[in-house]
């Protein structure tokens, strides 16, 4: 329990450290200390932004009026003459930011430019809503890529144009934005909210009951959640590849039946081979705190054993996955944990012989086994899940996202990244003629190549499709569970109170 409760020490601190980053850009924007003017793309997307806020407030879909709604942003703004929202909003049918609607407005004064402006609406919007208005302003930067832009260099990059990692990172949040839209992820993630739903990767999109209790799932805190590999709130996702940072060469293991302890010295069979523990990249579309969407990094862990060759009464080799815990080398050492199975002719409990134990348990061996990658930030959430508990890591897409875990990945001696087949079979397919942000191989090409050819839009499709319908079960069998708990609390009352009789009248 320490473990855990340090992990969620450190996990609320970056939070708290991100959160205020995020503040102090909003602070300076608004002074007027940076980027006092949005223009192109960003501009239309604040407008956007406004625009999806306003319609969240009108009626029939919110509780105010037009009127209702302006009387109440001219008190919240300090305005005495009448306000014109409509001049910070694009029209109603404009729904998508696209290069026509950019070069549409390019020349024409409204929406409006003032960065300030924007802010301080989307404030007083979330204050008019009941929510928080910093969440809303961070989500406003998210979704208008300002966070990005303002982080290179401490200020814009001189022709953002030209940074591809840029272009991809805006093409990621739209693409969020319109799966989003598509299948209607609000009224998913509410029903999740109600009933506290959630999903294990390793099990794919089925919806199960979170069962940690450390964090409820909220639509406002899903992104600095503290939440466990295999219980995650019902973050559509991809997977992306398989990045390595724990290796063991030339391993020796000891595999017997399940149903016996891999201490007890009996039935053993012996193998070689080696183990590698990575993180499981995915592509998720997380609520953001302030109200739409955001795309993130979502990394799991995954553990697995290439046996080469195994003596005893079992002839046979190959990769397995081991069934995880903490999902790290450590997996593997006997003792305690005794929970590390594969599935080989049955299920095999599988374990460290006493020679590689020994290695891995070695201190000076441990920067040989693992590699630490920090990121540019100087974060802490690569961290190995033996130091702490298996906890997944959400990173929101940015462009120094994209360069840490789609372009800086090298492979791990002996390990090497291993890209799903949603990124691989297009790095084959690939046709230099189509028109990329990324160019060069790389994961973060293949990704946007899958993009553009609306294979991961149909990939999302199918887990939303199979998680709704899943959810859908679990609401009903779970209303059931709790109206028959309901039926069976009130029948012992019943029966309480009739015995409570009998004894009076006796």
């Amino acid at each position: 329990m320490t473990d855990e409760n340090d992990m969620r020490a450190k996990h609320k601190i970056a939070a708290a450290a991100r959160r205020q980053r995020d503040l102090n850009q909003i602070a300076r924007l608004i002074k007027g200390e940076a980027l006092k003017h949005l223009e192109g793309e960003t501009r239309l997307k604040a407008a956007l932004f406004i625009r999806s806020s306003y319609q969240e407030l009108l009626k029939p879909r919110g509780p105010y009026s037009m009127t209702e709604i302006k009387e109440r942003l001219e008190a919240e703004l300090g305005r005495a003459n009448e306000f014109k929202i409509h001049r910070w909003m694009l029209r109603k049918t404009e729904t998508h930011v696209t290069k026509s609607l950019t070069d549409h407005y390019k020349t024409r004064a409204e929406p409006q430019k003032k960065t300030s402006g924007y802010l301080k609406l989307t404030a007083a919007l979330a204050k008019i809503a009941g929510t928080d208005p910093d969440d809303a302003m961070i989500s406003f930067m998210q979704q208008t890529g300002l966070s990005d832009r303002l982080a290179q260099r401490g200020g814009l990059v001189a022709n953002e144009a030209l940074d591809p990692r840029l272009g991809l990172a805006d093409l990621l949040r739209e693409f969020a934005a319109h799966v989003a839209e598509r299948h209607d992820l609000a009224r998913l993630f509410d029903a999740a909210e109600r009933l506290q739903a959630g999903w294990n990767p390793d099990q794919g999109p089925i919806a199960l009951l979170l069962w940690d209790g450390g964090d409820r799932f909220t639509r406002q805190t899903a992104l600095d959640g503290f939440w466990l590999v295999d219980s995650l709130p019902p973050f559509p996702s991809v997977c992306l590849a398989r990045v390595p940072f724990g290796h063991v060469n030339n391993a020796g293991f000891d595999l017997r039946d399940d149903s016996e302890s891999v201490s007890s010295g009996t039935a053993t069979i012996h193998a070689r081979g080696s183990a590698t523990a990575s993180w499981r990249l995915h592509l998720a579309i997380v609520p953001a705190p302030g109200g739409g969407v955001i795309p993130c990094f979502l990394r799991t862990t995954n553990l697995t054993v290439y046996l080469e060759s195994v003596e005893g009464s079992l002839d046979h080799n190959g990769i397995f996955d081991v069934s995880h815990h903490e999902d790290d080398l450590f997996e593997l050492v006997p003792g305690y944990r005794d929970r590390a199975t594969i599935f080989l002719d049955g299920t095999k409990r599988v374990a460290f012989d006493e020679a590689t134990t020994k290695r891995v348990e070695d201190p000076q061996a441990y920067k040989d086994l693992y590699r630490h990658r920090k990121d540019r930030r100087n974060t802490d959430d690569e961290m190995p899940p033996h130091e702490g508990i298996p906890v997944a890591h959400l990173t929101p897409v940015s462009p120094a996202a994209i360069q840490h875990w789609l372009l800086d990945v090298p492979d791990f001696a002996g390990a090497t990244v291993e890209p799903e087949p949603i990124l691989s079979e297009y790095s084959a397919w690939y046709d230099p003629e189509l028109a990329t942000w990324m160019r060069g191989p790389s994961l973060a090409r293949d990704l946007e190549v899958a993009l553009r050819r609306d294979v991961l839009f149909d990939e999302f499709s199918k887990w939303i499709t199979d998680y709704s319908r899943s959810l859908s079960l679990l609401d009903g069998d779970y209303r059931a569970r709790v109206i028959k708990a309901d039926l069976d609390l009130h029948s012992r009352w019943r029966a309480t109170s009739l015995a409570t009789s009998s004894s009076a009248t006796s």
